[in-house]
């Protein structure tokens, strides 16, 4: 007996954390996950998700009283509670994180105050929040039930995956979770083992955002500029070895347990006194060698330790996709699966599988699990809401706008003469990489695009790279994957071949040249993979530059309004929004 065999068993997860998100489940298969950043239009908010939650229920016909549960994806709120209703506490937090620095007995009061809170005021406060969440949805306190943070990320790579059937080492790592911030675990049969863990307080996540805000950018959003910019640097340079040294020293991994000799919150502080007069670029390698380092001696230890070379990683550290090549490559590695968007967001979308699965065991029932298709999760546009916004708002005086029943062959034309063109189209992506449909699309070996859009479109740092949309029948022309392993979400990193040097030079890593690719099958996405074709017929190549519709600093475009401000306020010249065409008059 199946689960499917009952009514509908609704269930919605969601993740509080920094770009908190909501997602919807049905009797095991996902129907939809959207972040609140895109509604709201503030980057990586926190807190309950109330537009998400609102939307996904709208959207799917549902009612908050069909709802089986409502899931959270930690524990414990404190460890973001701070964050998401107390930044007048800021400055407290940063004068107390100061002087317990510099004082070994200060710090100690300083933990044993923070576990007493923990004990006390935090209960009062997860109480109140849920009392919050229950009355938004007008359900019953006793229907929102939470998981184990790193639990969560642990279930959402395994079964969102398909890995549910398999017998698999699962390894989670970000900034901190309830009481741990990486944990490792034997997974067999619906049922996670977990058999090593490591404190909050030894986060290698939380020293590369550390080395962020050092470097001058914003934590939890900018680490990729670092992970982007540590390959121009020359490694044998004396400035990096001084820089490895002092990241190096604070880290030790014994077995399966990573060990620090500083806690966490005082990382940018031993930083601040070690790396002065330190060239950034050095740094910026340092920190990038050192998370591989640490990450592959971990996983490393866990395979030795339990004999499973099929592994599974979630969490926010498995989003250096350099880091991810490195451990791909490790020759213990039988299969490497990452969680696509593997930061909190995909949290949520974990935490309802873990309670569908619970709730099928108390009904004694199988769980029937439907792997994801694709991650077009999100809002879908229509060609009426595109006419009715030209019209309320005159567009056709600002831009040239045409209708067309082959928009991907006008596309495929527009990028094949060289043009830039943004693309909204089908479901919106879940997560932080753009899948085609919310992308800004060029012609990979037109010269100096790259600069072009950094400068003129994405306004951001010159030295990040773009990353590249492949076909699948024309994946080994340019991508080195011995293992086989599955690339559709710009998740994993790979060296490339003469031929993508040479022809598809824009979507590769300007230096070294390896790729983050989306590998796109026809059933993912079937009109996306009618643009590549269409381009290939064009051009004779099979992958185009692809980079996420966004101005830098705003999140990804959503709705039409965001669109249409994207295209207005950047360097965009055309902009297909489903059947529409839109061209702006000043660029004939």
């Amino acid at each position: 007996m199946t689960a499917r065999t009952d009514r509908p068993m609704y269930i919605i997860g969601l993740s509080e954390t920094h770009n908190s998100t909501a997602a919807l489940l049905r009797n095991g298969e996902l129907l939809g996950c959207i972040s609140e950043e895109r509604l709201t239009r503030k980057k990586n908010i926190n807190g309950y998700p109330v537009r998400s939650v609102e939307w996904l229920l709208r959207e799917h016909g549902v009612s908050a009283k069909d709802l089986e549960c409502v899931v959270m994806n930690m524990k414990s709120a404190l460890s973001f509670a701070m964050e998401t209703y107390g930044s007048s506490f800021t400055g407290l937090y940063e004068f107390l994180t100061a002087i317990t620095y510099r004082s070994r007995m200060l710090n100690g009061l300083y933990k044993t105050c923070y576990a007493l809170y923990q004990n006390t005021v935090n209960r009062k406060w997860d109480r109140q929040h849920v009392s919050r969440i229950a009355s938004h949805l007008h359900i019953e306190p006793e229907k929102i039930v939470s998981y184990p943070h790193h639990l969560t990320h642990a279930a959402s790579v395994v079964y969102s995956m398909g890995k549910q059937n398999d017998r698999l080492l699962v390894l989670t790592s970000d900034g901190a979770g309830d009481l741990f911030c990486a944990s490792v675990n034997e997974y067999e049969n619906y049922n996670f083992k977990t058999i090593a863990t490591t404190d909050n307080d030894f986060s290698l996540a939380s020293l590369y955002a550390a080395i962020t805000v050092y470097l001058g950018m914003k934590m939890n959003e900018h680490e990729y500029k670092v992970m982007g910019l540590a390959p121009y640097t020359n490694p044998h340079q004396r400035g990096v070895q001084e820089a490895y040294a002092v990241l190096s020293d604070l880290f030790t991994v014994e077995g399966m347990h990573i060990l620090s000799k500083i806690d966490a919150k005082h990382y940018l502080y031993y930083l601040d006194k070690k790396l002065k007069r330190l060239r950034f670029d050095c740094i910026a390698y340092a920190a990038q060698k050192l998370i591989e380092d640490k990450l592959a001696e971990w996983l490393k230890n866990a395979v030795a330790a339990t004999g499973r070379g099929d592994v599974c990683c979630a969490g926010g550290i498995f989003m250096n996709v350099k880091a991810n090549k490195v451990l791909s490559e490790l020759e213990c590695v039988k299969s490497l699966t990452v969680m696509p968007s593997s930061a909190d967001e995909s949290s949520a979308i974990g935490a309802a599988y873990l309670a569908y699965v619970d709730r099928c065991a108390a009904r004694g029932v199988k769980p029937d699990i439907v792997p994801l298709r694709n991650l077009y999760l999100g809002n879908a546009l229509t060609n009426d809401a595109v006419a009715a916004y030209i019209s309320e708002h005159s567009l056709e005086r600002e831009f040239n706008i045409v209708i067309t029943e082959e928009p991907e062959q006008r596309v495929a034309e527009l990028l094949a003469s060289g043009k830039i063109v943004a693309r909204v189209a089908g479901r919106m992506e879940f997560g932080a990489r753009a899948l085609g449909n919310r992308s800004i699309l060029a012609h990979p070996a037109v010269k100096g695009v790259v600069q072009d859009i950094n400068d003129r479109i994405k306004c951001r740092d010159f030295w990040m790279p773009f990353a590249g949309s492949i076909l699948d029948i024309d994946e080994d022309r340019y991508v080195k994957n011995p293992k086989k392993l599955q690339a559709h979400y710009m998740m994993l990193c790979f060296d490339t071949t003469q031929t993508a040097h040479d022809t598809i030079p824009a979507a590769l890593h300007p230096y070294d040249k390896t790729i983050r690719p989306q590998i796109v099958r026809q059933r993912m996405n079937p009109a996306y993979y009618d643009l590549l074709m269409r381009f290939k017929e064009l051009t004779g190549l099979g992958g185009i530059l692809n980079t996420s519709l966004n101005i830098h600093g705003e999140p990804i475009v959503c709705s039409v309004e965001d669109a249409i401000h994207t295209l207005r306020d950047s360097g965009l010249e055309y902009m297909q929004i489903e059947n529409y065409i839109f061209e702006k008059r000043s660029s004939r």
